[in-house]
């Protein structure tokens, strides 16, 4: 029995400096400063064997801890090449959007002078002239009076001939088209 508590008393002491390095010493320096006699045998072995694995425990927790925050960021290799990517996908869909841009401009300006075309050759035909004053209004895309039965509407920001001959051409521009000139024959055809 003397020989078991010596056992337990050397490994309390053994334990004791490790625990210094472990940081859990405080808590076995009360087992060691009880003399062997005024303690329980199977006490000290219970109270060190809880110790250890409650250290255990705490040192597994940490790891977890590390472990789980050490995976959830990005590097920054990682978000440097998404920046790449990214201004790589943007030099080349800017050029392609400015350019569909300028394509749709031109088409809605081919349509707007067919229906100015039109409206111009029916109000020809039905008041019996050769020229017709167009009378555009740049801000909301009206025409003027003489053509305001046949066209309500067109395009914004547009500037347009003044006047429609019979057999003439007229010429519309915006600044976002390419080119930002388009020249028509009466009929409304790109020239």
């Amino acid at each position: 029995m003397r020989i078991l508590d010596d056992r337990a008393m050397q490994f309390s002491q053994k334990f004791a400096k490790f625990s210094k390095e472990l940081g859990i010493y405080k808590s076995l320096t009360r087992f060691a400063e009880i003399p062997a006699k005024e303690r329980p045998r199977e006490s000290v072995l219970r109270d060190v064997r809880i110790l250890i694995l409650n250290h255990k425990k705490i040192d597994n927790r940490n790891n977890i801890m590390h472990k789980n925050t050490s995976k959830k960021g990005f590097t920054l290799v990682e978000i440097m090449i998404v920046v790449v990517i990214i201004g790589l996908l943007a030099a080349m869909a800017i050029p392609a959007f400015q350019k569909v841009r300028e394509n749709s401009r031109a088409s809605a300006m081919d349509n707007d002078a067919r229906q100015i075309a039109s409206g111009a050759q029916q109000f020809m035909l039905e008041n019996n002239v050769t020229t017709v004053a167009v009378g555009y209004v740049t801000a909301d895309g009206t025409l003027g009076a003489a053509l305001t039965e046949y066209v309500k509407q067109i395009g914004k920001s547009y500037t347009v001939s003044a006047n429609i001959a019979a057999d003439a051409t007229f010429s519309i521009s915006h600044v976002q088209a390419n080119p930002s000139v388009r020249v028509y024959n009466s009929e409304g055809q790109l020239q």
